[in-house]
């Protein structure tokens, strides 16, 4: 580790020393690893930070976004936080995997759960996140690497769809969580896509699934096509929904307007109700994906772009 990460790591552990157990929303914004960057939010609109970062999901008991993935210039603290005004980077004793895949935030156990792969062993590992620190978990049996997840209101389950391998196998797994083991589901019909994306809706107690056909995990790649659909799977079955319009990078669930919201490349952000697909007005220079969650405390979509033209775009919020 260079100087300036060892500069910057140190700040941030002698910022939350003298902060204590305060809340974030309570503390000055603090350098993080030597960034030096704070999101500044407005009333209206989007707004962004030079702050980038792959996997995101929504702490309801804490209200706060989780993030987990690499940062921008030295940072080198890859759990980061943002509690609706800045980001804060969160020093924690383990980590796991920086060759992790999906993280969805399991309500019934306040955790969030990581799926990621162990390089070194080749291994596919679970990792649970309360807040303060990593701890690995050890079921007796886990899923694919390469799937999506998202928490099922209904099951209480965390429920992992699709995954692969290096060698160009891509499957059509669909496995849930219950905070000690994977279980194999199963019973996906043939027809349904090999990959997508998942957000569980509660008000209609479904789950969400848009893929495509090329959709997936495979040789190292992680691979969409234009033609997406819908499916739902209601805790026994899956049946096919209303075909999103386009390929989507990230789902979320909108938990004051009823509908799932999806971030299509290009286009920006979408709804849908189970009946229909509604353009929002939203619009983000995104536009080569980019992860969204919703956040229920502040009514307001955060929004973590990938590449575009001119590379990160760092923070967007849209506020509903």
């Amino acid at each position: 580790m260079n100087n300036k990460r060892q500069i910057g790591c140190l700040v941030t552990l002698i910022t939350a020393l003298l902060s204590g157990t305060a809340a974030l929303a309570m503390e000055a914004p603090p350098i993080i690893a030597g960034d030096g960057n704070v999101d500044i939010r407005f009333s209206f609109g989007w707004t962004k930070t030079p702050f980038s970062g792959d996997l995101m999901v929504y702490d309801a008991a804490r209200d706060r976004v989780v993030a987990y993935g690499t940062c921008t210039n030295t940072c080198a603290i890859p759990t980061r936080e943002y509690n609706g005004a800045y980001w804060k980077g969160v020093w924690t004793t383990n980590l796991p995997p920086a060759n992790s895949w999906d993280m969805a935030y399991d309500a019934a156990r306040r955790v969030t759960v990581l799926l990621g792969y162990n390089l070194q062993i080749a291994q596919v590992e679970t990792w649970l996140y309360d807040g303060t620190n990593w701890t690995q978990a050890t079921p007796a049996n886990s899923p694919p690497r390469g799937g999506r997840m998202a928490y099922d209101s209904v099951s209480q389950r965390v429920l992992l769809y699709g995954g692969g391998q290096d060698n160009g196998s891509i499957y059509r797994d669909f496995w849930a969580w219950d905070g000690v083991n994977w279980t194999d589901l199963g019973g996906v019909p043939a027809d349904m896509p090999i990959g997508g994306l998942l957000a569980c809706d509660t008000n209609r107690g479904v789950t969400v699934l848009i893929g495509g056909g090329n959709y997936g995990w495979k040789n190292g790649v992680w691979t969409t096509s234009a033609a997406t659909n819908t499916w739902e799977w209601n805790g026994t079955t899956w049946s096919k929904g209303i075909p999103c319009p386009s390929s989507a990078s990230s789902l979320t669930y909108d938990c004051d307007k009823n509908c799932i919201l999806a971030f299509i490349r290009g286009w920006g952000v979408s709804a849908y109700n189970g009946a229909s697909w509604v353009k929002t007005n939203s619009v983000s220079n995104g536009s080569f994906g980019g992860q969204i969650v919703y956040d229920a405390a502040r009514h307001q979509v955060v929004m973590y772009p990938q590449y575009n033209a001119s590379g990160y775009e760092g923070t967007e919020v849209l506020q509903q």
